[in-house]
């Protein structure tokens, strides 16, 4: 399949009320004679020049006012209401001529909302929508100044038109304030593309809808309320500089865990970017890593991006799978191997999904809360979150142990896992809490990190940190030390696990109440003192970890708890060998993928045959360098 059109509009409307189909019906032709299907994009992430120049009012503005000009692309605001009548306009001219076209086989919404840093518009219009957003969501101002704790700062609201936009300002805003308004804003898009699902679903019958979300998806719109009402979901797989496997890997997690079920990669990437600060090109072999990495999370579709390098516009250096003289490629070369090659799984794979038994809650409001207040300069712009989000993930990631990222809502069902951790769930409500207690009493291990309940989920401290979580986890924190770059504590385990870890930049100093002691600091005025501590509790278990630590501390825990828990990796693999699995009614299919620069011997179980060949595999296998190999284990015929 081909999916086009997204950045189309001015071809399709070249001038207001105009529109031509003439080259978009040509092309649909020319992809049904080689019987390849379509994906159409509504193009309104490019609004064309006519649109902006007769209403500007539709360009959004920053938080100095200052407005983000036309010429390039996601320059309009979600809440203008001329946008959206435009946006209507132009999905239901699309879904009216192509909605029963039986080459369409599927619906994009725009293009990566959030990107390029736009989830967030300062504008009037902006203004006054949040005001009755306000309004809506607490009714009298008296609520509104109390969740706030508007009295600080002599910020108290006795009119509703002196509630003000988190514009530029010379100090920190009311952080329950600006917290509300990233809501706001993340609940625009939301309806935003709900403006374009309601116009589609009335002319599309049965054709499914996705929107294709940006790596670790914005961290401006909140993407499990973005997913909610798409199928299938799907995002764009971009590996650029600085970026990990274990990164790739957790962001195919939380795309499953979205909808809790499979999804498709919309832009897969065969070579060069043009706009990470460094742009290496592929080597020989990591099309393939690439596209297999995101088989056993579950991903169902692959698209790549782009079909042939372009020679015009602002992706001129953006790699395609044909080049700029219209040949092949290496990536085309890999790509036509592994369709070949996916075409002899299809029976293998049909049905089958991602099964984990240990899941992470993300919550977008908690990474905008932690975001607002970091207490580390070198943690802002979403790092700090990602660093906690990652520690156990690369953790679990080097133990080819699989795992589901969950919204934190306590609409999520967790009884099926056998541990649940809360990295850095820096909101958490008393009815959050008493989910999480639930949890541990029917049998599960909770394992909560620092600054987890440190505020309520109106953005105010309930009582100690971790706020609502002292009784459950049996600790409160009676200190925390954010230090700068360079100086780090150690964390030594004196139960359960062995050894030290080096841990950095957030330490709490632990009073363990009811619970115990499971490891301790090794410097500073708190040397000896609990960092990490654990209480039994019904059935389950509540682990405490007072520090915002990497995959080192992680790695010392889990080589403790994962047996404790009788979690098993897919397979026992050295460093930078990937080792996941999917399952369905054929079976076990098992995928490994040395992400290494040099072979890697890998030990396989008894019975492991080869997915491709049909034929039984030695149990010692040798990988070589970006080598990928699919198995089964248990499977019919």
């Amino acid at each position: 399949m081909v999916r086009i059109g997204e950045f189309a509009w001015a071809e399709m409307e070249p001038t207001e009320g105009r529109l031509d189909w003439e080259w978009l019906d040509g092309a649909i032709s020319i992809l049904a004679d080689y019987n390849l299907k379509v994906v159409l994009g509504t193009p309104t992430a490019t609004p064309p020049p006519w649109l902006t120049t007769a209403h500007p009012e539709v360009l959004p503005r920053d938080e100095h006012r200052r407005v983000s000009h036309a010429g390039s692309r996601r320059h309009y605001c979600p809440n203008s209401p001329v946008y959206q009548d435009y946006t209507r306009k132009i999905v239901t001219a699309m879904a009216k001529r192509y909605g029963d076209d039986a080459r369409v086989i599927g619906w994009q919404t725009d293009n990566e909302f959030g990107c390029h840093d736009t989830g967030r518009c300062y504008c009037d219009v902006c203004l006054r929508r949040f005001r009755a957003w306000l309004q809506e969501r607490y009714g009298s101002l008296d609520a509104l100044n109390e969740a706030w704790g508007s009295v600080f700062w002599s910020a108290l609201y006795s009119d509703w038109n002196e509630i003000p936009l988190p514009r530029a300002a010379p100090a920190e805003h009311n952080p329950s304030h600006v917290l509300d308004f990233h809501r706001f804003s993340s609940d625009s898009w939301r309806d935003y593309q709900q403006l374009q699902i309601d116009a589609l679903r009335e002319r599309i019958s049965d054709r499914f809808i996705t929107h294709n979300f940006t790596l670790f998806s914005s961290r401006e719109v909140d993407g499990y309320d973005l997913a909610a009402p798409l199928d299938p979901v799907s995002w764009d797989n971009y590996h650029f500089h600085g970026t990990t496997p274990s990164i790739l890997a957790a962001i195919h997690d939380v795309r499953w865990a979205m909808k809790s079920r499979n999804y498709w990669v919309m832009e897969q990437q065969v070579s060069n970017v043009t706009w990470a600060p460094y742009n290496p090109t592929f080597r020989p072999g990591e099309v393939g890593l690439k596209v297999w990495q995101g088989v056993p999370p579950g991903a169902d579709g692959m698209v790549y991006f782009r079909w042939r390098a372009a020679r015009l516009g602002a992706e001129l250096y953006h790699s395609g799978l044909l080049n700029h003289g219209v040949r092949p490629t290496r990536g085309y070369a890999e790509a036509s191997e592994i369709g070949q090659t996916l075409n002899k799984l299809v029976p293998m794979l049909e049905g089958s999904v991602p099964q984990a038994e240990v899941d992470l809650l993300q919550g977008y409001a908690s990474r905008w809360s932690f975001d607002l207040q970091p207490h580390n300069r070198d943690s802002r712009d979403d790092e700090a979150f990602r660093r906690a989000l990652m520690g156990p993930c690369e953790a679990l990631w080097v133990r080819n142990v699989p795992v589901h990222i969950l919204p934190a809502c306590s609409d999520s069902d967790l009884s099926g896992y056998k541990a649940v951790i809360a990295p850095a769930l820096n909101l958490l409500s008393s009815k959050g809490a008493e989910w999480l207690a639930a949890y541990v009493r029917h049998g599960g291990t909770l394992v909560v990190t620092a600054r987890t309940g440190f505020k309520d989920e109106r953005g105010q401290v309930p009582g100690p940190p971790p706020g609502h979580l002292p009784e459950l986890m049996g600790v409160t924190a009676e200190e925390f030390d954010s230090l700068p770059p360079g100086r780090v504590n150690h964390v030594r385990f004196v139960e359960g696990a062995t050894g030290s870890a080096p841990v950095s930049p957030w330490f709490e100093v632990l009073d363990p109440g009811a619970a115990r002691s499971v490891a301790v600091y090794e410097d500073d005025y708190y040397a000896g003192r609990p960092a990490v501590t654990m209480r039994e509790l019904g059935q389950g278990r509540a682990i405490y970890v007072g520090v915002l630590a990497g995959s080192d501390l992680y790695s010392l825990l889990l080589d403790w708890l994962l047996p404790l828990l009788d979690v098993g990796a897919a397979l026992e693999t050295r460093d930078g060998v990937e080792a996941m699995a999917r399952v369905g009614p054929a079976g076990k299919v098992l995928f490994l993928l040395n992400h290494n620069r040099a072979p890697a011997t890998v030990t396989l179980l008894e019975g492991t045959i080869d997915a491709l060949t049909k034929e039984p595999m030695a149990r010692q296998l040798e990988l070589g360098p970006r080598d990928v190999r699919i198995s089964t284990v248990g499977m019919d015929g």
